[in-house]
């Protein structure tokens, strides 16, 4: 795999008058067999997604649908209402995760979700910022 690193302009570059940024680039954790190195977010973002499908997609199908077809009337397959989980979602969590280096992430499926949530882990005189 190719690693492609972000360079910031040399200062003359600069328009008269304007700061400099020094802030360091994002670095995100090293994908598995890369050596260690850490490859920046641009090349993460690009590249994270190991297309499973017979197209070789370079981004995620996006399953667009409320229910999934169940093995029987008395069991659940693997996903059964999109709120409740889908493959889409499953696939941005451990994008996610792995983006952060994390061990997992959680994405809600709505805003409601998420406060509700955040919320319910607070104690009386909590601040929520």
């Amino acid at each position: 795999a190719r690693r492609v690193k972000a360079l910031a302009p040399p200062a003359a570059a600069a328009p008269k008058g304007a700061r400099r940024c020094t802030r360091r680039p994002c670095r995100a954790a090293a994908p598995e067999g890369s050596e260690g190195e850490a490859w920046g977010m641009a090349t993460r973002l690009a590249h994270g997604y190991k297309p499973a499908d017979p197209f070789d997609a370079s981004a995620p199908p996006l399953y667009q649908t409320a229910t999934f077809v169940q093995p029987d009337a008395v069991s659940n397959g693997e996903y059964d209402y999109t709120r409740s989980g889908n493959p889409t979602r499953d696939l941005l969590q451990e994008q996610w995760a792995s983006l952060e280096g994390a061990d997992a992430a959680y994405a809600f499926t709505s805003g409601m979700g998420a406060l509700a949530t955040v919320l319910r882990l607070c104690k009386a005189g909590d601040h929520v910022v």
